[in-house]
């Protein structure tokens, strides 16, 4: 049976990814901060799907909950097909008045986390992709759009996020011999760091499940992204690793 470790998943984004997740047959370990949201969102998953859906509540800012959560899960499933990297904090403020207190809890959280997240749960990931080399292990990783283009007051949350990126297209080209890929997608809540963003007026054609459905399709693709491909057992092609190259050289000297 498939297996999911979702941060923040008790509500929002990473609550209808894992929800997804279960839909599609995977057991869980779902993490969140707080806890009574993070066990009614659990409970709510077994009753819905009838699977093991394993609550941890762990902060991220603290580095021992983080390698925590990750033994639980090997504990629990011994094995791991997709991580889902979706708990993050929102901040912002003018870069000249940001506290770097605030800074260093942004960078802590959104990037640091994932970074020893990742390196926690990568035995178990290469282990189950050495199970399945047809199809490989997964990191999923929630950035936003404000990581690759600029917006005032988000200094801080946009380097983490662009970090962020980077960071997950370096470990598709570190693990992918070990049958490890690794993606981003751009975070599309309601909710913009506390702030409700305001909603566009629907006409009277608007199909309330076609977001949704965008979601969804992107979070598959995603998924699908993990498949090898049928030429080799376990390298992507060169021309997608210099694709990918391209890609970054180009980001680099449009914001420089």
């Amino acid at each position: 049976m498939r297996t999911a470790l979702v941060t923040g998943a008790s509500r929002g984004i990473g609550a209808a990814v894992a929800r997804q997740l279960a839909a599609e047959g995977y057991v869980l370990t779902v993490s969140a901060r707080t806890e009574p949201r993070l066990l009614e969102a659990a409970e709510k998953m077994r009753a819905e799907h009838g699977l093991d859906v394993h609550p941890v509540v762990a902060n991220l800012a603290d580095e021992d909950a983080v390698r925590r959560l990750a033994a639980e899960h090997a504990a629990r499933f011994d094995r791991l097909d997709v991580l889902v990297a979706r708990g993050a904090v929102g901040t912002s403020g003018p870069t000249a008045e940001f506290p770097l207190k605030r800074y260093d809890l942004t960078f802590n959280v959104n990037l640091r986390s994932v970074f020893l997240l990742v390196q926690e749960t990568l035995p178990l990931l290469r282990k189950t992709a050495a199970a399945q080399p047809e199809r490989g292990a997964k990191i999923v990783a929630l950035s936003s759009i404000t990581g690759v283009a600029a917006e005032a007051s988000m200094s801080a949350y946009a380097a983490s996020k662009a970090a962020l990126i980077s960071l997950c297209e370096s470990i598709t080209l570190d693990e992918h011999a070990h049958g490890v890929s690794s993606s981003h997608l751009p975070g599309l809540g309601r909710h913009r760091h506390g702030r409700l963003r305001r909603r566009p007026r629907r006409s009277a054609g608007h199909d309330p499940c076609r977001r949704r459905r965008r979601d969804g399709g992107r979070l598959d693709a995603a998924l699908r992204q993990g498949d090898r491909p049928q030429h080799s057992p376990h390298s992507p092609r060169p021309s997608d690793l210099a694709t990918m190259r391209t890609r970054g050289i180009a980001r680099r000297r449009r914001w420089c």
